[in-house]
């Protein structure tokens, strides 16, 4: 019998390079996550729209919308209906950054990611977020809810710096 450590979530990658996108796809399902791919910006959007994510790995690069429009679309959805978007790309520039933290990114994650890093990137953010959410939806006094909902500001946006190739995904 296989224990999940980690709980289940629904989650879509868009990544314009097909090959990195099925890896990490293959990750996510191995680790007991269900995941969806999106190779360029349009379809990502859709696919968002469809099955309403637990968290999106974002590439800056993508045809059609690229990662920081399509961050920015996902940011003006209906409430509470935002999922968590982590910018996963190889840029380490400065005004990547910047820019992604200007369009409501909640992460950036270098690539190549070291999976058990993304793993956790991912568990922290969702579940910053989904504290964040039932804080608000109980509009609460607790000191419990209120810490919850502190605790995922003082998430906010999470940089993780580039691995050590010998721990980065395989790419091809």
């Amino acid at each position: 019998m296989v224990v999940a450590t980690r709980p289940r979530m629904r989650i879509l990658v868009a990544e314009e390079d097909r090959e990195e996108a099925d890896i990490l796809s293959l990750l996510l399902d191995v680790e007991g996550h269900r995941s969806a791919v999106a190779y360029d910006g349009k379809r990502a959007l859709q696919l968002a729209q469809q099955m309403r994510p637990d968290a999106v790995l974002l590439d800056l690069r993508l045809a059609e919308v690229n990662g920081l429009d399509l961050c920015r679309q996902l940011r003006a959805q209906a409430p509470p209906y935002q999922p968590p978007v982590i910018i996963f790309t190889g840029h380490l520039r400065p005004q990547d950054i910047a820019a992604s933290r200007i369009a409501a990114a909640d992460g950036y994650l270098a690539k190549p990611a070291v999976p058990d890093k993304l793993l956790a990137v991912l568990d922290r953010i969702v579940a910053a977020r989904k504290a964040m959410l039932v804080a608000l939806r109980r509009r609460s006094t607790e000191p419990a809810m209120l810490r919850a909902a502190a605790r995922s500001e003082a998430v906010g946006f999470q940089r993780v710096d580039h691995p050590a190739p010998s721990d980065a995904l395989i790419r091809g």
